[in-house]
């Protein structure tokens, strides 16, 4: 019997659900039971009991009458919070047929003024904010502040963001948004009186951002904190700057930006500014809004020759910051002339549609599948790469149509008429492209590894090691070729920032703090610091120490009854000492049996494993080392929490906002990182939070609720 029959025949028995409707079951089956059938439950059995489980459900009765009376102001702050969630303007709330929908769902509703929800975002700002406060000091443990600036050379505009990251009593790993400062300024810098505008983004590593915040905090409270000891590094940061240092040694081309055309006007539409929350104007005609077109535009779909590509105009104050590219030339004898090439070859191959149709016909016939050429103008890093993978990858028909173009050129002709300029590649130009992509991927796959939010800070010492071993073997697999003049710049800058993680406090007491390197990997790779750092370790565990066993209730001395024969003491006879077989050896090195405990014990941990998962675990077997453990694997390795603050920053200040006062676009920002980061809402907005709450329990809006991001699969290690 196929099981399309058996299939059949089982819904005829039991009945089944079909697009939530319940098809009863076969009518002779309470006969066929009472003869003595043994079947399972029908689906109208199922559904019953399943409802009785939980008779509150949605879709039932009690849920129905339960649901209350629809309430106008909770709509509007719901409202309020989608606004701030999207990144919306608030003329949004106006809109003619947002409101007509809402008005023909329930036609009690009333949708409230834009002033109405600027005010009640003002309320959510505060409330959330109250929230993140009540939530780091119910952590109690120490937070790691997370801050960067984000501006561009010549920009008129610039944020400070501050993220906060601290560990729960539960040993949850939590990276929240704290604040984020908004500043305008023009070329005088009149506004910059605080020192952090000045900064740019290698302020994390320069200590500059860090004497500003220490600055701040020394005058708040008059506490001290120690930049040069307990600042460390953003990783992702010094690893673009030793990736840095090696492409400029290769003296690569300058980016290409996209190609102009011809310069015909283009119509555009005024953008609606918005104004401030307490101003409100009255629209005019909108017939003033229309414009008409009766120019004709004249573009034209002619060809564009990648290398008369100009730089295109940025907007006024988001000027590129070009910095040393300028002064880079391209060598025409080395890795730039290679790289040229294939750049070259690779947008002209992608550009019109005859030469993809040419690329997919010569793909097919190859043996294995190849991906189609990705051209582009002053494109990322990543995307960089992967087009320079796949021209790899599709060498032999880049080659094969190389030679096509060659054999339809005419004899004589100009080397700037031909459709590749006559560009040729060999197969060593090929192997040391597919070396620089093995070098580029290594560090891609990196930094991808500390993007994240967790306690990745505790591998900082390791990659490092990692990195000087993994550059040492390129540089001697690329011997005799054009990648050698790129390794011992990018080996000196991973020494650098190598020498001052190693002397970083923080630094240090994370990777201690892991149970898969304890001391093994200062006494294996860091031979010259093992004393100055056992004392340092030592130093805080007896600080942590007293500072622990000064929070508890000091308990009375028990009261001892005299000794009727006196001093003991005074009766000891003067020869005793010669039966003293173990006396106290003042001279003796005070071992620490804790922190041996934890240095020597079998506690074996992976070093991929989770590190917060064990001490979940074991801190009850060392309190003292699990209270330092949730301060300082709190410590993030990058700042790319805060960079995650800046792209809510762009999508606030779009063109069409440039209105809005500087301390809205703060609280703009703020509440849709606490709305994105799910921080509760409370106050006011209680009753939003509950018919959210709701609603993620409804299992109507299941496929619609934002899904928990997975675990991303460990890279692939490239073989050399």
């Amino acid at each position: 019997m196929s099981g399309g029959s058996y299939y059949n025949l089982k819904c005829h028995r039991d009945g089944t659900i079909i697009k939530k409707q319940i098809c009863l079951a076969c009518l002779g089956r309470p006969e066929a039971i009472k003869s003595g059938g043994n079947f399972p439950p029908t689906a109208a059995e199922l559904h019953a009991a399943k409802a009785k489980e939980n008779p509150t459900g949605a879709g039932t009765l009690i849920a129905y009458m339960t649901k209350g009376r629809f309430d106008n102001q909770t709509l509007n702050k719901l409202i309020v919070t989608w606004i701030i969630r999207q990144s919306l303007p608030w003329l949004r709330v106006e809109d003619l047929h947002l409101r007509v929908a809402f008005d023909f769902a329930i036609q009690t509703s009333a949708i409230h003024s834009r002033t109405w929800a600027a005010s009640h975002a003002r309320q959510l700002y505060l409330e959330q904010h109250t929230q993140v406060l009540r939530a780091i000091n119910a952590s109690k443990s120490k937070i790691s502040l997370v801050s960067d600036v984000w501006t561009t050379k010549g920009s008129h505009k610039a944020f400070i963001g501050m993220s906060a990251c601290y560990i729960t009593q539960d040993w949850k790993y939590v990276c929240q948004h704290l604040a984020i400062k908004y500043i305008s300024w023009h070329h005088n810098g009149k506004y910059l009186a605080s020192p952090f505008a000045n900064t740019t983004d290698s302020g994390s590593n320069n200590f500059t951002m860090a004497k500003g915040v220490a600055s701040i905090l020394r005058k708040v409270d008059l506490t001290y904190w120690d930049v040069q000891d307990n600042h460390h590094q953003c990783v992702c940061h010094v690893i673009a700057l030793i990736l840095g240092a090696g492409l400029k040694a290769l003296k690569l081309l300058n980016k290409m930006i996209r190609p102009e055309r011809e310069e015909q006007w283009f119509p555009t539409l005024e953008t609606v500014n918005e104004e401030d929350e307490g101003e409100i104007e009255v629209v005019g005609d909108i017939q003033a809004d229309i414009v008409e077109v009766l120019e004709d535009l004249g573009l034209s779909d002619q060809e564009v020759d990648p290398d008369d590509a100009e730089k295109g105009s940025a907007e006024p104050g988001w000027e590129w910051n070009a910095g040393d590219d300028d002064s880079v030339e391209c060598d025409v004898t080395g890795m730039g002339f290679t790289l040229k090439k294939i750049d070259y070859i690779c947008r002209r191959i992608a550009s019109p549609p005859q030469k993809q149709a040419e690329w997919k016909l010569w793909a097919t016939k190859q043996p294995h599948p190849i991906k189609g050429l990705i051209g582009g103008y002053g494109i990322q890093g990543n995307i960089a790469l992967n087009s320079r993978q796949r021209a790899w990858e599709g060498r032999r028909v880049i080659k094969q149509l190389l030679d096509n173009k060659d054999n339809r050129c005419a004899q004589g002709q100009a080397v700037g008429g031909h459709f590749f300029k006559s560009y040729e590649i060999s197969a060593k130009e090929w192997e040391e492209v597919r070396q620089l992509n093995v070098v580029l991927k290594y560090f891609l796959d990196l930094t991808k590894q500390f993007e994240g939010d967790g306690p990745y800070l505790t591998h900082v010492l390791y990659q490092y090691v990692r990195v000087l071993e993994n550059l040492a073997k390129q540089k001697t697999a690329a011997a005799l070729s054009s990648l050698t003049p790129m390794f011992d710049p990018m080996i000196k800058v991973t020494n650098k920032y190598l020498n001052l993680a190693i002397n970083c406090h923080t630094v240090i007491l994370a990777t201690f703090l892991h149970p898969a390197w304890r001391m093994m990997l200062f006494n294996t790779r860091f031979k010259t610091h093992v004393t100055r750092i056992t004392e340092r370790v030592q130093e805080t565990f007896k600080d942590r120490e007293i500072l622990i066993n000064s929070l508890k209730p000091k308990t009375p001395a028990k009261a001892t009854q005299s000794d009727p024969d006196g001093d003991a003491g005074s009766q000891s006879d003067s020869d005793g000492g010669q039966f003293n077989f173990y006396p106290q050896n003042l001279q003796a090195v005070v071992v620490n049996t804790k922190l041996e405990h934890y240095n020597n014990g079998d506690f074996p941990l992976d070093k991929d494993g989770c590190v917060l998962s064990w001490w979940k675990l074991h801190s009850k077997d060392f309190p003292i080392l699990g209270s330092l453990a949730r301060d300082y694997l709190a410590c993030p390795a990058s700042s790319a929490t805060v960079e995650r603050t800046f792209s809510a920053a762009a999508q606030v200040c779009v063109s069409g906002r440039s209105g809005m006062i500087a301390r809205t676009i703060e609280r703009c920002i703020s509440s849709h990182m606490c709305l994105q980061n799910d921080v509760k809402m409370g106050g006011v907005f209680q009753d939003c939070q509950e018919v959210l709450d709701a609603a993620h329990k409804n299992p109507k809006f299941a496929s619609y609720a934002p899904k928990k991001p997975t675990k991303q699969p460990k890279p692939k290690k490239e073989k050399n």
